[in-house]
């Protein structure tokens, strides 16, 4: 009697959990397929208004459950509940996402049917709409390294619905230079010099320095940045500027530089983070820093990125 007592508290602290969170997991069929997403809802949302949407993408091998442990405990929910955001995490299948890359195309040709994740996201955010009020102008996407690079492909071949992106450790696969953009789309970069498996300098993606496998290749840091500048038609370019040094313990700067003024009100920013490795700013130190390098204390990415996404809806900054 007393197990079946202990069971059913922990069935009511589990069911108050999700509850007072709203954070949930839901499955959908896409392509024939049962997948999964988790979407986290503040708890004090107006629901009378609509509400702008991020899609969180997690890295190679992650879990959309665990997104927000990368970027330290509960900081992205903390703050789109702050802001008003409705967050929502899919499942890459087979944990990755077709970013783009012929390498995320053949890996997954070797299981079955490859998927096509822009439909997918499209056909989750087609759900959302029927079950929430979203804002059409307020719809964003943002992930960490091969969640990062999804974000760009999002951006690439759907300007019509993602208003900005917010790409962490991720440079621009080589596959994807020669797309063009609807419409403008905000662009905000977050990433390290001296990551060991997204080069900044451009080149061969790899799990580590001493790996010799080769998944897939994309151009460096600033190029990602010029080229998107570009597409967005950016007139106004500042300088880099460097941040204040918070953590003066971290081993990290950070370098900010604008393009502003683009078709469509867009803007790109960029924030280099000198020494910085292959990791979250104000993120967990998810692996030993010999494997994936420093974690920048200078800034919060979460904080940056949700208050982004607030200044550059559809249309926020169009003249």
């Amino acid at each position: 009697m007393k197990r079946y007592r202990v069971l059913l508290l922990v069935l009511f602290v589990g069911c108050a959990h999700v509850r007072a969170n709203d954070h949930v997991e839901k499955d959908i069929f896409h392509g024939g397929i049962e997948r999964s997403y988790f979407l986290h809802v503040p708890a004090k949302l107006d629901r009378s208004k609509s509400v702008p949407l991020v899609f969180a993408l997690h890295g190679g091998g992650g879990l959309a459950e665990k997104f927000d442990r990368t970027t330290t405990e509960k900081t992205f929910y903390r703050e789109a509940d702050r802001l008003g955001f409705i967050v929502c995490c899919p499942q890459g299948l087979g944990k990755r996402w077709q970013d783009g890359r012929r390498f995320a195309h053949d890996m997954a040709k070797k299981e079955g049917p490859v998927p096509d994740d822009v439909d997918f996201i499209l056909t989750i955010l087609d759900r959302l709409k029927k079950e929430h009020r979203i804002d059409e102008s307020s719809v964003f996407a943002t992930g960490i390294s091969n969640g990062g690079l999804m974000s760009y492909r999002l951006a690439l071949d759907r300007s019509d619905i993602f208003a900005a992106v917010a790409p962490v450790i991720a440079n621009l696969p080589l596959e994807l230079r020669g797309k063009k953009l609807g419409r403008g789309v905000s662009v905000a970069i977050f990433n390290g010099t001296d990551d060991p498996m997204m080069p900044d300098k451009g080149g061969a993606i790899k799990l580590g320095r001493l790996s010799r496998k080769e998944r897939g290749r994309v151009i460096s840091t600033r190029d990602t940045f010029d080229h998107f500048s570009r597409l967005n038609g950016c007139q106004g370019k500042n300088p880099s500027v460097l941040l204040p040094d918070v953590d003066e313990g971290d081993g990290t700067r950070v370098w900010k530089t604008v393009h502003s003024g683009g078709k469509d009100g867009a803007k790109v920013v960029l924030y280099s983070v000198e020494d910085g490795g292959h990791t979250w700013p104000g993120g967990t130190q998810y692996l030993r820093e010999r494997f994936i390098g420093k974690v920048c204390r200078d800034i919060n990415a979460s904080r940056l990125i949700l208050e982004f996404f607030q200044a550059h809806r559809r249309g926020a900054g169009e003249k």
